[in-house]
């Protein structure tokens, strides 16, 4: 069955006769990636060349697939396509000529990678993937508290944000959020101080508030199972004082009346808790499709896979090259082919 985006995408090649998609005759060649160099590479798909090689066997693709339609295009082509499309919000008509594909093609090969990355590997947004073990539950604790956070059991940051979408066609209000004043979709993300997300939820209505997705997202009952301790206090995740104080969920000290000791503990705990929102501004800095609000028609286009699959890449990346949070933490994350090696054990 095609996506309703893929029906559109070959409904309107087939019936716009003044269309700028270019047209089998002006096809560019195929896609070879060793007509690249290594910056290149980088700059079209957001990865080295050995790290792209890297990222295609270790998500052990298929070396090749076939559509609905019976086109057939090799597993690291949709690979590319995927990355490329979410590296730049370029037309389908711009990818045609890049990859040497028709336009309608390339928007099946983007959704059907799209839709096998998110399948596949959507376990590994969840604390429960195993990748918090006894050893770095004890590393991540250790490098917050290197910061001077004076929270010795801390493991990780949460935090929501808001991401603008097109006006829907119905049920506007429920997607409209009054304080930032625009459509948009919300979400939940955990980050850890090694630059990687590990717990994301979403999507929800935009009018939500965080303490709603908190709820929702069952965060609160699954953290108790993997913030094990050995007799010590639990390791906890740190949060604005918008959310409720838990044994698992601390929050800053709320209130106008505060002590200085109580204020120096908000200041210290901020300067760490900046974090999560580096990492939520690294995956719009790494994929700018998702931030042109126009390409994120909701009832049109898969808003919200988009967004998590932008999570996931994130996540790639900064297993492969040094990223700011681990900079500022001085922890490395897992290598590439580890992180994703959690997904076959869920």
């Amino acid at each position: 069955m095609l996506s309703e985006e893929e029906a559109v995408c070959l409904l309107s090649a087939r019936t716009s006769s003044t269309s700028n998609v270019p047209r089998s005759s002006s096809y560019g060649e195929r896609f070879n990636i060793n007509a690249l160099n290594d910056y290149e590479t980088r700059f079209y798909f957001r990865f080295w060349k050995r790290d792209l090689f890297r990222l295609f066997e270790a998500l052990r693709l298929d070396s090749s697939y076939k559509l609905p339609n019976r086109a057939v295009f090799s597993g690291f082509e949709g690979l590319c396509i995927l990355l490329r499309r979410m590296a730049y919000p370029g037309r389908y008509g711009d990818l045609s000529r890049f990859f040497g594909q028709s336009a309608p093609i390339v928007c099946m090969i983007f959704n059907f990678m799209l839709g096998l990355v998110y399948d596949k590997y959507k376990c590994l947004l969840t604390i429960e993937c195993g990748l918090l073990t006894s050893s770095r539950l004890e590393e991540y604790a250790a490098a917050v508290a290197q910061r001077g956070a004076p929270e010795p059991r801390c493991i990780g940051f949460i935090d929501g944000t808001v991401r603008a979408i097109a006006r829907p066609t119905r049920n506007q209000k429920q997607v409209y959020n009054g304080h930032k004043r625009k459509h948009a979709l919300k979400y939940q993300g955990v980050m850890a101080p090694d630059g990687l997300f590990i717990d994301f939820y979403g999507r929800t209505v935009g009018r939500r508030h965080d303490s709603w997705l908190l709820r929702q997202s069952g965060l609160l009952k699954r953290l108790p199972r993997v913030l094990h301790h050995d007799g010590e206090l639990p390791y906890c995740i740190y949060g604005d004082p918008a959310y409720p104080l838990k044994p698992t969920l601390h929050v800053g000290f709320k209130g106008s009346n505060l002590s200085d000791t109580q204020k120096a503990f908000n200041a210290a705990m901020s300067k760490v808790r900046v974090a999560v929102e580096w990492g939520f501004g690294g995956i719009i800095r790494l994929w700018p499709f998702l931030d042109l609000r126009l390409s994120q028609r909701l009832y049109l286009s898969p808003v919200g896979k988009h967004y998590l699959v932008g999570v996931l890449l994130t996540n790639f990346r900064n297993c492969t090259n040094p990223n700011q949070i681990s900079k500022f933490f001085s922890i490395k994350p897992p290598s590439l082919e580890e992180y994703l090696s959690l997904a076959t054990t869920n």
